[in-house]
């Protein structure tokens, strides 16, 4: 960001604390007591039997459909999504009511992710407030959103959006956001320095997987997916739903790593989320690496040794891919 820039959005995120008394005390409110904030944004729009030609033309539809919800939201809040859409090509930002400093602390977080980690930039299409029914959802990856099917019989060419969407219930109140997430802290589900920001963190580690799985199953971005592209595409898809990279990638560190503890004792070690399995038992292997990534992005060399290794394999893999 330009200096220029920096010292315009200071200015205007000064002025907006001053205008935001009001939304400063409803969040002092106890969560019984909040009303159903909600925002104006909507992502689930989807276009039918529309004939899209190219790769631009898709990324120009998620643009436009992304600069429509801009209506209700601050000018602050437009330079903040504009300045992330630069410098991350996400194509389509949507912060909107969003306070303008928990943007700013969203934006530092993503301009060190993609700093470090640049081969991930255009694979995520949407970063978005969402109305989630789901409450227990704070952020959700979401990688296979159908948003252009065309009007030829078997619907292809499709333009597929990749959306990290942003829980309105949590990031419009951020009172009730935080106290939340410290019963998380105390459960020893989150790391004890996790914030409303900096739990898009555990995303991206979502995402750098599922960009890897696509890579390594040589698969196109879909974010214009063609019929003969759909096959490999389709393959990588499911193997990141399954869980099956990650396992790869967990199975590798595991095996590396000189200690006689058991499977579950190293991931506990991380946090307890990362060891979080489904109704049959089953390990899920994205929390348990979205969960040592979170840890080494916040704590760095002091991370758990666990959560370090399992990043040494991921970093293998994301300098083998291009992705650092």
């Amino acid at each position: 960001m330009k200096k220029t820039l920096k010292i315009k959005l200071i200015l205007i995120l000064l002025i907006s604390m001053l205008l935001l008394v009001t939304y400063k005390t409803y969040q002092k409110l106890k969560a019984d007591q909040l009303p159903s904030t909600t925002t104006s944004v909507s992502c689930m729009q989807r276009y039918v039997d529309k004939d899209v030609s190219d790769s631009t033309e898709a990324i120009n539809l998620i643009k436009h459909d992304s600069t429509i919800q801009e209506k209700n939201c601050s000018t602050t809040i437009q330079m903040i999504d504009k300045q992330i859409q630069e410098e991350t090509q996400i194509y389509g930002v949507n912060l909107c009511e969003m306070a303008p400093e928990t943007a700013l602390e969203i934006y530092n977080v993503l301009s060190r992710i993609y700093k470090e980690y640049s081969g991930i930039k255009g694979y995520v299409t949407n970063l978005t407030l969402n109305n989630d029914s789901n409450t227990s959802h704070i952020t959700s990856f979401k990688p296979n959103y159908i948003f252009v099917t065309s009007s030829k019989k078997d619907t292809f060419p499709m333009v597929i959006k990749s959306q990290i969407l942003l829980n309105s219930r949590y990031y419009l109140n951020e009172d009730y956001a935080k106290s939340v997430i410290n019963q998380e802290i105390k459960e020893r589900n989150f790391s004890s320095n996790t914030t409303l920001a900096n739990l898009l963190v555990h995303e991206y580690a979502h995402v750098i997987t599922y960009v890897l799985t696509l890579k390594y199953y040589e698969s196109v971005n879909p974010v214009f997916l063609t019929k003969e592209n759909y096959e490999n595409y389709s393959k990588a898809l499911n193997n990141y739903k399954n869980d099956n990279f990650s396992k790869m990638l967990f199975n590798e560190a595991y095996k590396t790593f000189k200690d006689s503890e058991s499977e579950d004792e190293f991931r506990e070690a991380i946090s307890l989320y990362a060891n979080k399995k489904d109704g049959l038992g089953n390990v899920l292997y994205n929390e348990t690496i979205a969960e040592a990534f979170h840890d080494y992005f916040l704590n760095g060399k002091s991370a758990s040794k666990e959560s370090l290794e399992i990043v040494k394999i991921l970093d293998k893999y994301s300098i083998k891919y291009s992705l650092k």
